[in-house]
């Protein structure tokens, strides 16, 4: 290409010089238009799909300390712990439970629950490891 292909004009501000294009031709335009689309698409898809996987680890984690608040609501009202597992089960059915000694009525029951979540989301779920979600829950036993 020819030096003066495109004319150009250059504009002092302070100490630095910028030279502002005035006639690139638009194929070139929309060649390079089309090369940074290329180029950044790839990053956009990724990053979305990394905000979707961030989400659903977060959905796990909520209902995680959801199926804690059930068990032990349903520990601190019956002296059955597998009753309290069931509650707790019936928010996460993956969920181990584990409910602690109940004392007294009046006395703290105890309700641990851990969950493997699992990252699955395409191109993404390899890039996080499967975290351990677990929550504890501890109310005042009723009777």
């Amino acid at each position: 290409m020819p030096q003066n292909a495109y004319r150009t004009r250059t504009r002092r501000r302070g100490m630095s010089s910028i030279k502002v294009i005035l006639a690139l031709p638009a194929v070139i335009m929309l060649a390079w238009l089309g090369l940074e689309f290329a180029l950044v698409l790839p990053l956009l898809v990724l990053a979305m799909l990394a905000v979707v996987q961030v989400a659903l680890l977060v959905r796990d984690h909520l209902a995680v300390v959801q199926a804690a608040r059930e068990a032990v609501r349903e520990a601190s009202v019956d002296p059955d712990p597998e009753r309290a597992v069931a509650a707790a089960r019936r928010v996460l059915p993956d969920a181990v439970v584990r409910v602690g000694a109940r004392s007294v009525a009046g006395g703290p029951v105890e309700v641990e629950v851990r969950y493997r979540a699992v990252t699955d989301v395409p191109m993404v779920g390899m890039l996080f490891p499967d975290p351990d979600l677990h929550a504890r829950a501890v109310m005042r036993a009723e009777r």
